[in-house]
């Protein structure tokens, strides 16, 4: 009775061992994959010149990761910033097909992004911000980027990022879109740097402009006064 206890012992010590070391070189096998991507997408956020074959090549390799259901968040991270270089590349008056293409790749990677960092405010807005570039339903854009803003309500980079995109939406998107850009537009007011929003205030198209200006009356003189000094250059 020993006996067999002891072998069963083993036994399950062999398989278990034998289970962690498959699983820990299917790891290494798939971090030295991604090294690549996370090399290349360093390159891309650094300004670094990137060959647009290069970038082409390790994003199909980003999206083959995807495709296997792989969420390490780092790795995910490197390659939604390549899939979106890779869709800059494309030119749709040129060759609408192969944009329609990349564009449908970056959607699919976007949604596994989603399910693998569903808490990253980028991730939802970089969803909106398609969306709006493939079809422009206003009730879906509005309620990609209001998540972004759930996720990361008042960190100056988000807040920048998604003013940027509310400037690029239509008429129709920033009225379904109207609770969270109020929010964002009066955090960046009260809290932002006043020479950054400045900045981005003096970008500001027509149809944003309403909106910004209606938040500037409600705050009121005290909160807007700041804005009048000058920024050194």
């Amino acid at each position: 009775m020993t006996t067999a206890v002891s072998r069963l012992i083993q036994v399950t010590f062999i398989l278990s061992t034998t289970v962690f070391l498959i699983l820990a070189v299917v790891e290494l096998r798939t971090s030295i994959r991604s090294v690549d991507v996370s090399i290349i997408a360093e390159r891309i956020e650094a300004g670094q010149i990137v060959t647009r074959s290069l970038a082409e090549a390790v994003a199909k390799n980003a999206v083959g990761l995807a495709a296997e259901g792989y969420c390490r968040s780092d790795v995910v991270a490197a390659g939604l910033t390549l899939v979106l270089f890779d869709l800059d590349q494309q030119d749709p008056s040129r060759d609408y097909d192969a944009w329609l293409v990349s564009a449908a790749e970056t959607r699919d990677y976007l949604l596994h992004a989603m399910g693998c960092m569903p808490a990253n405010s980028n991730v939802w807005l970089r969803m909106a911000a398609l969306q709006s570039v493939i079809a422009e339903e206003p009730e879906e854009v509005a309620r990609l980027i209001s998540q972004s803003a759930t996720f990361a309500p008042a960190e100056q980079s988000s807040l920048l990022a998604r003013f940027n995109f509310w400037n690029s939406f239509g008429l129709a998107t920033l009225k379904a879109g109207s609770p969270a850009l109020s929010e964002d537009i009066t955090t960046l007011l009260r809290f932002g740097d006043r020479c950054i929003v400045n900045a981005a205030l003096a970008r500001v198209n027509t149809r944003l402009k309403p909106f910004v200006d209606d938040i500037w009356q409600a705050l009121g003189a005290t909160s807007t006064a700041r804005f009048s000094k000058r920024c050194s250059m």
